[in-house]
């Protein structure tokens, strides 16, 4: 974790790497992404989460795929589609 601060965001490195099809986990920092979820309350009491995953060019030759992996049907959008279910249903 790279930085927490609640209720408002945290900020995670995200270690793998991926060569092809093959994802990895890469321990060396300095190729590692990062992602960074926030939370803003909302008038209606609702809350806004907004995720950013950055920094991919760290990856190096993997970078793009790591970026294709996450931005699929499969990746951040279908993984913020099951936390709105869940938080709904709290």
């Amino acid at each position: 974790m790279l930085a927490c601060d609640p209720p408002h965001r945290i900020v995670v490195s995200w270690q793998i790497n991926a060569n092809d099809d093959d994802w990895y986990l890469d321990p060396d920092p300095s190729h590692a992404s990062e992602f960074e979820v926030t939370f803003t309350g909302l008038p209606d009491g609702q809350t806004r989460v907004e995720l950013e995953h950055r920094n991919f060019e760290r990856h190096g030759t993997g970078g793009a795929g790591i970026h294709g992996g996450v931005s699929s049907h499969g990746g951040w959008a279908s993984i913020l589609q099951n936390y709105a279910k869940v938080a709904a249903a709290a």
